[in-house]
């Protein structure tokens, strides 16, 4: 009997160990796609309910070996877009390594958006604009779910993706280790077993970090509050308000106070002053802003775009600024480039670039590979039109102030003209709408356009305007009561013209008062005998949404002020005088 049962153990012993089971994420089956594993959502049926209910269309990637768990970076889509658009960067993560997870979100192509994948559970499945407590938390959700498959690691976790994903990424990076009720608490963030879940780092690209100031830029924007409301990002909103209603699943009017998506982005601005709208503001900041959550963030490198006239760098800066206030040694990065949204460029060899500095970040963070720079470092690439491929070398700093090492400063003594609200030719403001416009290397004729105001310098000695310039000026307004004061600063090639930066501002009339404002940046080398023509605009349709109000407004005593790289750049610019 001993004998047998020696016999029987020998055997066991000597059989071939069971074979591990493959990973199914999801309960997906996955294929072997060359260099990596996809384990895909197929079917309407294979969606993964969130934790309402809402059906989720989301795919994993995964190395191409290996049970898990791995670190893992969540690739997120773009407004009206799918999981479609980050296959490509999803798979590359799986080569290196990661799990790599890409959904659509709720209310976007097969997560109930489409028209042919809305089953009964996606009644109430709309979009919720980016919400802390909805597509935040769905993504959240699923990667519990993956933590409790054996997938994730729970405290190794990525997120990433440009402009409406830039925005989760970065309210991912400061919830932390949380979640956000549909009341507005916060509650810890556990997988659906009950394991502790935490991020890791984030790189947010393109992403604002207050929606006020994202939708109405021109008011008060610092990153220490919500930002008081300018003047509508018009043509921009107004394309994704429009756009919605045919591509994503909307919620009817009336039907859900959280997120009345057509009010929001099409406020008059005479509303904004009202108590209901003063709600739909608090609102948009309080569930769809990063710096709107209390708290420190993870890691993070911000990638921003100085042509980007949608989402400018004062979003990143205003992260960048709070957190180092607090901290001088804060864990955050910027990437500055020709980037981003309309009009941007994103020279193919800039954007590469880009993105092996972002995988660098995850590994640094999530895999522990790798040494990073200091903390504030700054990394910026200038734009380069002469150059069709690549913005060229990068400059780095150790913060953004160590950017610049000069300033130049010139100033327009006596009248500059007279603003008007209804001034300028609406064929240049066409021609300069992120929407609708080329991008910004391409020059438009020169033309006169009344009722605007204009200073005329010429660059002396070459240097590069490398931050974001400041523009002073006395003011005499009558009208109103709420005036506006659009800048555009032009380089002027013999009779065509380059728009290379611009802002808007609003401004209490009737008063005298003198005015400062910033524009939203640039980073470009100007050679000597550059012409620059400083535009002040009493309205820049369609870029902005012009004041309801009529006004006049007189410009004197203007001066521009622009930071500059290179050291002792004083008496580099010089007034032209007019005539």
């Amino acid at each position: 009997m001993l004998r047998k049962m020696a016999l029987v153990l020998l055997g066991l012993a000597l059989a071939p160990a069971a074979a591990s089971a493959a990973p199914m994420p999801f309960g997906h089956a996955c294929e072997v796609k060359g260099a990596h594993r996809l384990c895909a959502t197929k079917g309407l049926s294979d969606r993964v309910a969130s934790w309402d209910g809402t059906p989720i269309d989301v795919d994993v990637r995964l190395p191409p070996k290996g049970e898990g768990p791995w670190p893992t970076v969540v690739w997120l889509h773009g407004f009206g877009d799918g999981k479609e658009v980050v296959a490509g960067p999803a798979s590359a993560y799986a080569k290196a390594g990661y799990a790599a997870v890409s959904l659509s979100a709720r209310g976007f192509k097969r997560s109930c958006g489409d028209l042919s994948s809305r089953t009964p559970d996606c009644a109430r499945a709309w979009l919720h604009v980016a919400d802390q407590r909805y597509e935040v938390r769905d993504i959240q959700h699923l990667l519990g779910l993956l933590v409790d498959q054996g997938i994730t690691q729970p405290t190794k976790i990525g997120a990433t993706g440009s402009s409406y994903a830039g925005i989760q990424a970065l309210q991912l990076a400061f919830l932390k280790d949380r979640i956000r009720l549909p009341d507005g608490t916060f509650a810890p963030w556990r997988s659906p077993n009950g394991t502790p879940m935490r991020m890791a780092a984030a790189v947010p690209q393109i992403a604002w970090s207050d929606a006020v100031a994202a939708v109405f830029p021109g008011g008060t924007f610092t990153g220490a509050a919500q930002a008081t409301p300018g003047y509508r990002l018009a043509s921009f909103f107004d394309l994704i308000a429009n756009g919605a209603q045919f591509v994503n699943l909307v919620a009817p009017p009336g039907a859900d106070p959280s997120v009345d998506l057509q009010r929001w982005l099409t406020l008059d601005p005479k509303e904004l002053a009202t108590p209901s709208g003063r709600a739909a503001l608090g609102e948009l900041y309080r569930y769809r802003s990063g710096l709107a959550i209390p708290g420190t963030p993870v890691p993070l490198l911000m990638v921003q775009g100085w042509t980007d006239n949608a989402i400018p760098v004062a979003h990143a800066l205003a992260v960048y600024d709070t957190l180092r206030r607090r901290d001088p040694r804060a864990p955050i990065w910027l990437t500055l480039a020709d980037f981003g949204h309309w009009r941007a460029s994103n020279k193919r060899r800039t954007v590469d670039a880009i993105g092996v500095r972002n995988l660098a970040f995850f590994d640094h963070w999530l895999k522990g590979k790798g040494t990073l720079p200091s903390p504030g470092e700054v990394t910026v690439y200038r734009e380069n039109c002469a150059n069709k491929k690549s913005d060229g070398p990068a400059i780095s700093a150790p913060s953004y102030a160590a950017l610049t090492r000069s300033t130049v400063s010139v100033r327009a003594p006596g009248a500059a003209g007279t603003v008007r609200s209804d001034g300028g030719l609406a064929a240049v403001g066409r021609a300069v709408d992120p929407v609708t416009a080329q991008e910004h290397c391409v020059a438009i004729p020169v033309r006169a356009e009344p009722g605007t105001a204009t200073v005329d310098v010429r660059v002396a000695r070459p240097f590069t305007y490398l931050g974001r310039g400041e523009v002073a000026a006395r003011i005499v307004g009558t009208g109103g009561p709420r005036g506006q004061i659009a800048a555009r600063l032009w380089l002027v090639k013999g009779r065509k013209q380059q728009l290379i930066d611009r802002a808007v501002t609003a401004v209490a009339l009737p008063r005298k008062r003198t005015i400062r404002f910033r524009l939203n940046g640039d980073a470009i080398a100007l050679k000597r005998g550059a012409r620059l023509r400083l535009q002040l605009l009493g309205r820049d349709e369609p870029t902005y949404e012009a004041s309801a109000d009529r006004f006049s407004i007189v410009i004197s005593d203007v001066r521009l002020t622009l930071p500059v790289r290179e050291r002792g750049a004083a008496g580099a610019l010089v007034v032209t005088p007019r005539g």
